[in-house]
């Protein structure tokens, strides 16, 4: 048997073996297969994930990788970067990176920068240059994303019905609208045109380890267009926790239910114990949010001009379909007559030297 000499810059971890074998390679090319295909391309990582078994380990060495080809993920594998691993996305339509959950798997990214590598046009929503789908919390699919960072990608990284999940010591630099858009489009919901409505009628479930958790991760908004400064958007009954983040003048945004179409709003946003400082004349609000429960508190602000969240609704004024305006003549918004729904009678009266500041 001819015996291999080459250097290791890319390894394939196998997690049935005790200790791990690997893809050797020598001079870019893997030295078994008769085809040079450049280590670290997208063509190169999409053949080591399709013959990956669940809990093997992609490991991408030092260096900087042009993708002009889309990498595809659908089992419980890692995909780890090395000291100084960059990933520039060179692919001009959809997604260069697509993540979509295994049932009872993780699925895990580290290490990684990602960059803009020559995409020309801005890629948003569920065109966006990086998208991970889950399915809600029935399967038992995870995912864990860390010590990663998004600069300045062209368009964001859509999240879809991720939980039991967590995106950590992360930092995204963004300069082109919103760098996470966040759905909960298929949260326990196997039709084929979901709109958020099964994660409308389940409980919140606030408080437990359900949602999405963004922790420790940084966000810095790095536009010249003042009207553009938030680090997320999204509707379709998305659920996230926020929580030991810092935003730099960044804000936060969703789509209510009526505004944009049929899907429905945000499901839960739980946002504490984070830093938001702003030091631009952009840095107005903490932003806005138009549907679904909040639970804000323990935040810290400086530098923001209105260092409070608007609580929106478009609806009263604006006739989108299919729900229509609400004007008091709207069938879907006719007051119900068989309550009282909810009876019951004050212990103590409230403290009535304190002021709630109303804002249209």
């Amino acid at each position: 048997m001819k015996k291999k000499t080459s250097f290791l810059a890319i390894a394939i971890v196998l997690a049935a073996h005790p200790l791990y074998s690997a893809v050797l390679v020598s001079n870019g090319c893997d030295v078994s297969s008769t085809a040079c295909t450049p280590v670290g391309s997208g063509g190169y990582v999409q053949a080591l994930s399709t013959s990956a078994n669940d809990g093997d380990i992609i490991t991408l060495p030092a260096g900087t990788f042009v993708w002009t080809t889309k990498v595809t993920i659908t089992k419980g594998i890692t995909l780890q970067g090395g000291t100084g691993t960059i990933v520039k996305d060179d692919v001009q339509s959809g997604a260069f990176l697509s993540v979509t959950l295994k049932p009872a798997k993780l699925t895990t990214i580290a290490g990684i920068t990602f960059q803009d590598g020559g995409r020309t046009s801005i890629g948003l929503g569920g065109s966006g240059p990086i998208q991970v789908r889950g399915n809600g919390s029935s399967d038992g699919a995870q995912f864990h994303m860390y010590n990663c960072t998004l600069d300045k990608i062209n368009g964001d990284m859509q999240v879809d019905s991720l939980s039991n999940s967590v995106i950590d010591h992360c930092t995204f630099n963004f300069n082109k609208g919103h760098d996470v858009w966040l759905i909960g489009q298929h949260w326990n919901d196997t039709s084929t045109q979901p709109w958020g409505d099964v994660s409308w009628t389940a409980p919140t479930n606030a408080g437990s380890s359900e949602p999405l958790f963004f922790e420790d991760d940084d966000f810095y908004n790095q536009s010249t267009t003042p009207n553009k400064p938030e680090w997320a958007d999204g509707h379709f009954g998305y659920r996230v926790v926020v929580r030991h983040c810092t935003f730099h003048n960044a804000q936060i945004a969703s789509h209510g239910t009526g505004n944009g179409g049929r899907p429905r709003g945000p499901r839960l946003l739980e946002l504490y114990n984070n830093s938001w400082i702003g030091t631009n004349p952009g840095s107005q609000s903490l932003g806005g949010l138009q549907a679904g429960v909040f639970i804000v508190h323990d935040n810290r602000t400086t530098g923001y001009t209105a260092p409070f969240i608007v609580l929106d609704q478009w609806r009263p004024y604006c006739p989108y379909s299919p729900w229509g305006q609400a004007d008091g003549q709207n069938a879907l918004d006719v007051n119900y007559t068989s309550g009282p729904f909810f009876t019951g009678t004050a212990a103590a009266n409230s403290d009535p030297n304190r002021n709630v500041p109303y804002r249209e």
